[in-house]
């Protein structure tokens, strides 16, 4: 059986935590990222399932570091967005 990836039809209303947070819900085992292995050379998938999983939690453990105790909206006084930027490619 193939995963049915669902569009999401907001207007672009949606932020991109809540953009994820759609594709966990609807397209669960839908896949998200592929990449080869390095160490085998297999072809790997994580879904949305499994990312939107490992966002939560990184969320969780930066709050707890942070001691805030979030929501999903956020009041104006609350403390800065942490953004955390990851770059893909070769390595040596």
């Amino acid at each position: 059986m193939t995963a049915q990836f669902t569009p999401v039809k907001c207007g672009g209303s949606l932020s991109l935590p809540q953009l994820y947070d759609f594709q966990r819900q609807h397209s669960p085992d839908f896949p998200l990222f592929a990449y080869t292995d390095r160490e085998n050379g297999l072809q790997r998938e994580l879904t949305y399932r499994q990312v939107g999983e490992r966002i939560h939690f990184a969320a969780r453990r930066v709050a707890d570091e942070l001691g805030i105790s979030g929501t999903a909206s956020t009041p104006k006084d609350s403390p800065p967005v942490i953004a955390i930027v990851a770059v893909a490619g070769k390595h040596s």
